[in-house]
């Protein structure tokens, strides 16, 4: 396919982004901060009428749980977006150039959206916690019927511009 040469404005760019690490890290990092509360103020909370070892033993569960599963989610996120930035980087990536048809979304939220250009379709996820190209929003849904090229390492979205 011959490629588009009019004006091109970036619609999305994983390397402009910033890499979302509070998000993902946010949640469990509160519950381990509230399992660590539990723990210490286990004698204020309870008294002897729910007993303070159980009540500390729940709390410092909580927090090791929860402090371990933040530090996963990070990692994890962590190693999807540099591998990500990388391939971007080092241009292992294909480019699929097209008009924007058959977006299909989700709008219970947090779900799996998809629309196609040319003769590929490309699923995401709508959750912010995702690295790549999430669709917050209207985004998509913008963007039908319009001329694009899509940068994808493998099913992800890395770059999105859209003909003026």
């Amino acid at each position: 396919m011959a490629h588009f040469q009019l004006g091109l404005t970036v619609f999305f760019d994983l390397t402009e982004q910033d890499f979302p690490w509070w998000i993902s890290a946010v949640i469990p990092l509160v519950l381990a901060a509230a399992g660590m509360i539990i723990a210490i103020g286990a004698p204020f909370f309870g008294g002897e009428r729910w007993g303070q070892k159980p009540l500390r033993l729940f709390g410092l569960l909580l927090f090791v749980f929860a402090g371990l599963l933040g530090v996963e989610e990070l990692w994890s996120s962590w190693k999807r977006y540099s591998r990500l930035t990388g391939d971007y980087a080092a241009h292992r990536f294909v480019i699929v150039e097209g008009i924007v048809r058959n977006v299909k979304r989700d709008f219970g939220g947090h779900g799996v959206e998809s629309f196609d250009v040319g003769r590929r379709s490309f699923s995401y996820r709508t959750s912010s916690m995702d690295v790549a190209f999430h669709g917050e929003g209207n985004a998509v849904s913008m963007l039908s019927g319009r001329i694009v090229r899509v940068f994808a390492v493998g099913p992800d979205i890395i770059r999105i511009e859209v003909v003026d």
